[in-house]
Order: C-alpha cells, then structure tokens, then sequence
C-alpha cells in the first residue's frame, strides 16, 4: 500500500496503528466498531448531500449508502 508510507495521505496515523497493532499483537486505538459508527455518520452526511434529504440514524444494512457512496451510486447508475 504505497500511500501507507506518505506522511500527506490522511489516514496514515490510523492505517499504521491497525498494522502496528497487528504485528505486536494488540487492539487497535480505535475499535472497529467504534470506527464503523464514525464512518456511518459520514456516510449518512454524503447521502444527505446526494439526496437533499434528511438521513436517519442507525441506517439500514439494506441501505443503498451503507457500503458506501459509490456502491450507492453504481447500484443507481445499474437500476437506471
């Protein structure tokens, strides 16, 4: 993964502490649940975005957006 050693892309604190925590055995800084929550909120924003509409919270696995904004969006370009 070459950006994991660019010090400019912006998850590089967050991919080394899982890889870290890996390799030495450990958990995470940042629980997987914990970091899906987070995710969850931003994708909720982007489809808010997409849509103009207001977007619930827990979303839905069933969710188009829930795998993420472009599975959401090829999925619709598919059903079009």
């Amino acid at each position: 993964m070459p950006q994991y050693h660019d010090p400019a892309w912006t998850h590089a604190t967050q991919v080394r502490d899982v890889l870290d925590s890996i390799t030495e055995g450990r958990a995470p800084a940042i629980a997987g649940a914990e970091a899906r929550t987070t995710l969850e909120v931003i994708l909720a924003a982007y489809k808010s975005a997409i849509t103009h509409q207001a977007v619930e919270l827990p979303r839905s696995p069933t969710d188009p957006y829930y795998d993420g904004v472009l599975a959401a969006l090829e999925g619709r370009a598919e059903a079009e």
